[in-house]
């Protein structure tokens, strides 16, 4: 066939039946994962492992992190976790806008971690903004009890689970959030149907916030069951192939991965979408 043109690398450009361009590459989730000194370190590592796996952008945010001479320096001050383990985060909260697109933000349990992210006015504020654009909220171990449930993040989402030392505390912090019920995004008319979830059976627990939000929330237990967690974050922001690929690759076994995406399915079939 006689080349019509050439580029500009000599490569004939020949004619032929005209097919439509390739939809673009849809765009990598971004996702705020929050750090402070004290946070689990198995959670914090499976959640940030898992979710770059997935090809998510993923940024390590610090909280409390002392004022420095400069934002650099502050930003590079390590911060330890609850075994000891040191990391340095991308970026401090402070430094986030309100407002900044993320997709999803999920938030790794451990003490006193989970204290000092609730600490945070910044990261309550980029909680509250994020629920009420419809992001995706994920929380482990301590993290619902200490962060989700007093902050109002858990009025009207119909199911939950912790740490198990921390069901109590979940449960009371729910109903000192009722009491408060003006301060949840002005959902003070949502009832406060979230039931506690405490079985080993149940490691993940997917559920959605009533309208008028329509945020999803994974919850989980603690260490044992972050990376079913992680994963379950990974199906609900691109979907349960991403989630098993990623999973055979790091040899999950195929009963928890099954688990993954019949929480994600079930989840979709009853409306909840991503």
């Amino acid at each position: 066939m006689t080349p019509l043109a050439t580029t500009s690398a000599s490569r004939p450009i020949t004619s032929g039946p005209w097919r439509p361009p390739p939809p673009p590459a849809p765009r990598a989730p971004r996702v705020l994962v929050p750090v402070a000194e004290g946070t689990e370190d198995i959670e914090l590592a499976c959640i940030v492992n898992v979710l770059r796996r997935a090809e998510a952008q993923v940024v390590v945010a610090g909280v409390g992190l002392a004022a420095a001479a400069t934002a650099a320096a502050a930003r590079s001050a390590p911060l330890a976790l609850a075994r000891g383990l040191r990391v340095v985060a991308d970026a401090r909260v402070e430094e986030l806008a309100a407002d900044a697109p993320f997709d999803a933000i999920v938030l790794p349990g451990g003490m006193p971690g989970a204290q000092h992210l609730a600490a945070s006015p910044a990261l309550g504020a980029l909680l509250q903004r994020h629920a009420a654009r419809g992001g995706l909220v994920g929380a482990i171990c301590a993290a619902p009890a200490v962060v989700l449930a007093p902050a109002g993040l858990l009025r009207g989402v119909a199911e939950a689970t912790a740490y198990p030392a921390f069901a109590a505390k979940l449960r009371g912090a729910m109903s000192a959030a009722d009491a408060g019920a003006g301060a949840n995004v002005g959902r003070g008319a949502v009832p406060p149907t979230c039931a506690v979830v405490d079985d080993e059976a149940r490691d993940v627990v997917v559920s959605r916030a009533a309208a008028p939000l329509a945020f999803t929330v994974v919850t989980s237990r603690g260490p044992a069951t972050a990376l079913a967690f992680a994963l379950q974050v990974v199906a609900q922001l691109l979907g349960e192939a991403r989630a098993r690929a990623v999973g055979e690759a790091m040899l999950v076994d195929g009963a928890t991965l099954a688990r993954v995406a019949a929480r994600a399915k079930a989840h979709a079939a009853s409306g909840g979408g991503a």
